[in-house]
């Protein structure tokens, strides 16, 4: 009989935390018994995994009431991110995924209550889980400064390759492309006074979560969320994404325009490092005139583009969410045995 996981999946449709957990789901299903958590019934109809509705906001106290009283009789329960039960669960073991300690490390870019309430969930879900699971070394790292983790088991677990279905046509488009949340920390206000310096516009991808980072300009263009297939075609008909973020735990969306053919400008910070390696063109994400420099550089030197895109391409092939699948089952059986 398979060991029964129950998972919350209430963050399947997120951005970052949903899309990794869409992709581990089918790698990890051959070895586990599945329930999913999830917030409203109709969104995951197209999902075969068993379900159970809990319509709670994360980080409520409403939602503390329903995990004890929600989360089904099993062998483990996994928390995709640190909003983890604080009372006792019916479950044997507790695993959560942490995926970086933004609300710590850049304590400026947070509202008081905010980094309060981070610090008293990351330190219990410390304190409670029997398996802590990260997603690269530098988050890993960034535990063991932060949290009191040393005698804890904590195992990274990185990110596989991007899988969007790549566009039929190839038409190059005059515009450089940012994706992923509008926050403080994503650097969004510094891109923003660099594009009313270039010549051509900056698409915006993802959800204004401060309304600081958003401003009327001729180039700057946000969009909002967008599907699959617009990311893919967005990727694909883009100069080069511009990823100026402060503090990452991963960087997924590099990985993403790397696969796509689309040449990278990064900050220079060590989880975007540890992602790219030598894809991409690394600037200081503090220094406005080195990251106006990068993108006038990628921008105009084609013999620096051809390169990066090859290097990209190389790049993401080494990640795969198939050994990212096999590590997780590895740990989880490992915590049963």
């Amino acid at each position: 009989m398979k060991p029964s996981l129950c998972i919350d999946g209430r963050w399947l449709f997120s951005s970052g935390i949903g899309r990794a957990l869409r992709e581990i789901l089918p790698e990890i299903e051959h070895a586990f018994s599945i329930t999913l958590l999830v917030q409203d019934a109709p969104l995951f109809e197209e999902i075969q995994t068993k379900k159970i509705v809990m319509n709670r906001h994360c980080f409520s106290f409403k939602e503390q009431y329903a995990f004890a009283h929600t989360i089904p009789p099993c062998d483990l329960f996994w928390s995709v991110h640190y909003n983890i039960p604080l009372r006792s669960i019916r479950a044997r073991k507790r695993i959560v995924t942490i995926h970086d300690l933004c609300p710590l490390a850049c304590p400026e870019a947070f509202p008081w209550y905010k980094r309060l309430g981070a610090h008293m969930f990351l330190k219990q879900a410390i304190q409670r889980s029997d398996l802590i699971m990260t997603v690269s070394k530098f988050s890993k790292q960034e535990l063991y400064t932060y949290l009191p983790v040393r005698d804890k088991n904590v195992q990274v677990v990185l990110h596989g390759e991007p899988r969007l279905r790549k566009p039929l046509k190839e038409v190059a488009k005059p515009f450089i492309l940012y994706v992923g949340n509008l926050k403080v920390h994503k650097n969004i206000r510094r891109l923003m006074q660099i594009v009313k310096r270039l010549s051509i516009p900056c698409v915006f991808v993802g959800c204004l979560f401060d309304k600081t980072c958003y401003e009327r300009h001729p180039r700057l263009h946000f969009v909002g969320e967008v599907n699959d297939e617009q990311l893919a075609w967005l990727y694909r008909h883009a100069l080069m994404l511009v990823q100026p973020s402060l503090y990452e735990g991963f960087g997924m969306t590099t990985l993403e325009a790397m696969q796509m053919g689309c040449p990278v400008v990064a900050s220079s910070i060590p989880s975007l490092i540890e992602t790219c390696a030598d894809a991409a063109y690394f600037v200081d994400p503090y220094d406005e005139e080195a990251i106006y420099q990068g993108i006038q550089r990628v921008h105009q030197d084609l013999s620096l583009r051809e390169q990066l895109i090859h290097a990209g391409y190389l790049r993401a092939q080494q990640f795969s969410w198939k050994r990212a699948g096999e590590e997780t089952v590895k740990h989880f059986m490992r915590l049963l045995a």
